[in-house]
């Protein structure tokens, strides 16, 4: 199916790691998102599930960052999910036993249309189009201008709120305010910008990475590792598999 063209109202884009942390970040978007556009109801909840299997999908074939995009076209919203591969999802009928497989079928079913766009640069781009029904707001909002709690951005980017925290020390992520009882606050646009450059915003996390594969390779365990840089085993592990090869 063709690809529908895009008259874009407000648009999100973000680079995503191919772990499971990437599947709620990308739902806390498409959250933002649908909350400055007023979207509710069942039309929202297919849109979560349609984004679920496209990030799916992405984690199954790629194991480097793939990115979202979600842009607003009239009354119908239009997810992309780019990945690295050129392996094209296929729509499969499972059987009533079956336990997975469902996944584009869902899609299919969900949307108005979906497809598939090779890039020039390499890899693709499934996309898909849901329409979209709206609450009207007694006065506009902007979502990009919510702010966050150093709960939320950890939750969100994968980390804990010392390291939050110790961010906002730096400076390498500005709190927008501060609430009465001194308390940080970061605006949403600003969390995503952070996420979208955070290799070039963050020497101090790629210093970081760099002595967590040097103490692991001199024969610290994973746990004592992630203790010593205040991630959690799951987070640390993740890491150490994208620089070096893990002892049995």
């Amino acid at each position: 199916m063709d690809e529908p063209a895009v008259t874009q109202k407000q648009s999100y884009r973000l680079p995503l790691p191919p772990h499971a942390i990437a599947s709620r970040q990308a739902h806390e978007v498409l959250k933002w998102a649908f909350s400055g556009w007023r979207v509710k109801g069942t039309a929202a909840d297919d849109s979560h599930v349609v984004l679920s299997e496209l990030v799916t999908n992405a984690l199954t074939h790629s194991m480097d960052v793939f990115t979202l995009t979600l842009n607003l076209h009239k009354d119908r919203v239009l997810i992309e999910v780019w990945d690295c591969t050129d392996v094209v999802p296929e729509v499969r009928i499972p059987d009533d036993d079956a336990v997975d497989g469902r996944g584009m079928f869902m899609v299919d079913t969900l949307t108005k249309e979906w497809g598939v766009r090779h890039e020039e640069q390499g890899g693709k781009t499934v996309w898909a189009r849901t329409r979209l029904a709206f609450a009207m707001p007694s006065e506009p909002s902007n979502p990009d201008d919510a702010l966050l709690t150093p709960r939320e951005v950890a939750a969100l980017v994968g980390v804990t709120v010392t390291t939050v925290s110790r961010w906002a020390r730096a400076e390498i992520l500005k709190a927008s305010a501060l609430t009465p009882g001194g308390q940080r606050r970061y605006r949403r646009a600003d969390v995503i910008a952070f996420l979208s450059n955070r290799p070039n915003m963050d020497p101090e996390y790629q210093q970081m990475e760099k002595d967590a594969v040097r103490l692991y390779e001199q024969g610290w365990s994973v746990r004592q590792v992630a203790t010593r840089f205040d991630l959690n085993y799951g987070q640390m592990r993740r890491l150490l598999l994208r620089h070096t090869s893990l002892r049995k």
